[in-house]
């Protein structure tokens, strides 16, 4: 199961609710947290000497994401792999050490992986591009720049790697599938951008509320060799799935 960028605090609190249900309903095997778990207003660039970088938030940002680990946790069990993709937001904090006050960036307890008690809720931390399933590479899609026509991205990282892509970073859900190879080495790679799991209305940049993101989480089923994706998209906060609206 791939979960969405949330970006705590801005996440939508019922709609991760129920992707914790989902979760306990599918029992994956693994459960990947794509990126932008959690947003870090307080250290990002555009908030740099204004009055969002002195809201004192921080900490308590951080402890609603770790809440957040701990109850996919104990729903999925300690069988399930838990996996934290590297991404742009998730790293505000460590960039905003080094730029501002490098001599705090050797301090264990402002590492993300202590801020979100990864270690205490065996999620592994992803600092690269990783190999989530044969065949199949997870990132979490800031590495390279973007391109604005739907799709390009995911298909060209695929072609780079020769590996189908799981990514995020643009929380525009979409599911796309390529050829490559010829004859009998001809092989089907696909990249899924799983979207989001924001609460919209706290989007205060949208300086004109509008952008094309869009709620959806995503599936990768895996047996004998081959990979199946499955993305599911939202409306307005609700879902289908497995035969029932959620």
């Amino acid at each position: 199961m791939v979960v969405p960028d949330l970006q705590v605090p801005l996440h939508d609190r019922e709609f991760v609710e129920k992707l914790i249900e989902v979760a306990g309903y599918i029992q994956p095997d693994k459960l990947l947290f794509i990126g932008d778990l959690t947003d870090s207003t307080e250290v990002g660039r555009w908030v740099k000497g204004r009055k969002g970088e002195f809201t004192g938030d921080l900490q308590a940002a951080f402890d609603e994401a770790a809440d957040i680990i701990r109850k996919f946790r104990n729903t999925v069990g300690w069988a399930c792999e838990m996996y934290l993709q590297d991404s742009n937001h998730d790293s505000r904090t460590q960039e905003y050490i080094n730029a501002n006050a490098p001599a705090l960036s050797s301090l264990r307890a402002l590492d993300l992986v202590e801020l979100l008690s990864l270690d205490l809720f065996r999620v592994s931390y992803l600092r690269k591009p990783h190999d989530i399933l044969p065949g199949v590479l997870s990132m979490h899609g800031h590495e390279r720049s973007y391109s604005q026509v739907p799709g390009k991205w995911g298909l060209d990282r695929s072609r780079e790697h020769g590996k189908s892509i799981i990514y995020g970073h643009t929380h525009t859900p979409l599911l796309v599938t390529s050829g490559i190879g010829t004859g009998d080495t001809r092989q089907t790679v696909w990249s899924m951008n799983v979207g989001h799991a924001m609460n919209m209305s706290k989007a205060t940049y949208l300086t004109d509320d509008y952008a094309t993101w869009n709620q959806a989480f995503g599936l990768v089923h895996y047996e004998n060799g081959a990979t199946y994706p499955e993305l599911v998209v939202a409306q307005n906060g609700k879902f289908h799935f497995d035969g029932e609206i959620w």
